[in-house]
């Protein structure tokens, strides 16, 4: 089953609400108890039916690229559009990292 842009929203909402109001987070990421409450809030609010490891892996995948996203805005033409909060960049930039399949969902990368 593949993610869609909602079901990553909410997990990374979730996630982001464990480490900062519950602070169910260590220095390699959620603790079990953590992950247990983002597995129950996900199902609670209608997420898809995702096992923990996918959403563990999702997680994991979603960090790496926003930790290629903030090496790549020393280029160019990479940056945050101030108004919608979404990645402004140009394709090319975005294909060349990551490829024509692998290009991170610019919707869904929330502005903190």
């Amino acid at each position: 089953m593949k993610w869609d842009p909602a079901s990553t929203s909410l997990l990374l909402e979730l996630c982001i609400d464990e480490k900062e109001t519950q602070l169910n987070w260590n220095n390699t990421g959620l603790t079990t108890y953590g992950w247990q409450n983002v597995e129950r809030k996900f199902k609670e609010l209608g997420g898809r039916p995702f096992t923990r490891r996918q959403m563990s892996n999702k997680l994991q995948t979603l960090k790496k690229s926003f930790t290629r996203w903030k090496a790549l805005q020393k280029h160019t033409g990479l940056g945050r559009n101030k108004t919608t909060g979404g990645v402004e960049a140009e394709e090319e930039l975005l294909e060349a990292e990551y490829g024509t399949e692998n290009a991170p969902d610019t919707e869904v990368i929330p502005h903190r």
